[in-house]
């Protein structure tokens, strides 16, 4: 009786662990989807001066576990206003679009910055999109394509996650359907 228990125990759990999976992704896909349809204007603008652009290391630091936190770095542009503590920064994989954007800011320039709010695991803020004199030097359009591969790895996590078990439902059907023709 407590074997039978145990068992039903962990079917339960991985019932739910298993349920719980397209939930997230759903709500993740959500909240992808809201990002990339928001204006930049419903995203946070500081303006100000520039006092420093540079590179520096992003760091990131999440906990997977409490024992066990993971950290990642990753080198980006950051720009620093005047009066303003926040280091704002921008991440892109094409070196020639940081040394355009770099060679363009100087100190003392104006700037508009659209960026997200502060998060806490983070020692910068990233950078939605970046005005000086009117000319968008960073494109919010670069913040909404990393959305969409975002959305595109969740998509097909959610077609495999429901697909496989489609699949194989379809080939048992098929399986006993031969297995019952044949007798």
């Amino acid at each position: 009786m407590v074997n039978v228990l145990q068992t039903a125990r962990n079917y339960f759990k991985w019932i739910l662990i298993l349920g719980l999976l397209p939930c997230i992704l759903s709500f993740l896909l959500y909240l992808q989807i809201n990002d990339i349809s928001k204006s930049k204007d419903d995203f946070n603008i500081s303006t100000g001066k520039i006092d420093i652009v540079g590179f520096t290391e992003k760091v990131h630091k999440g906990n997977a576990y409490k024992r066990l936190p993971i950290k990642s770095k990753t080198k980006v542009l950051f720009v620093k206003l005047k009066g303003n503590g926040n280091l704002y920064s921008f991440l892109s994989k094409d070196k020639k679009q940081y040394d355009k954007i770099f060679s363009i800011l100087n100190e003392d320039d104006l700037v508009r910055i659209y960026h997200s709010p502060p998060v806490k695991t983070q020692n910068t803020i990233d950078i939605i999109q970046l005005e000086k004199d009117d000319n968008v030097l960073i494109d919010k359009s670069i913040f909404d394509e990393k959305r969409y591969v975002q959305i595109k790895i969740t998509l097909i996590i959610l077609a495999v996650y429901f697909g496989f078990p489609l699949l194989f439902f379809i080939l048992s059907v098929i399986e006993q359907r031969k297995i019952h023709g044949k007798q």
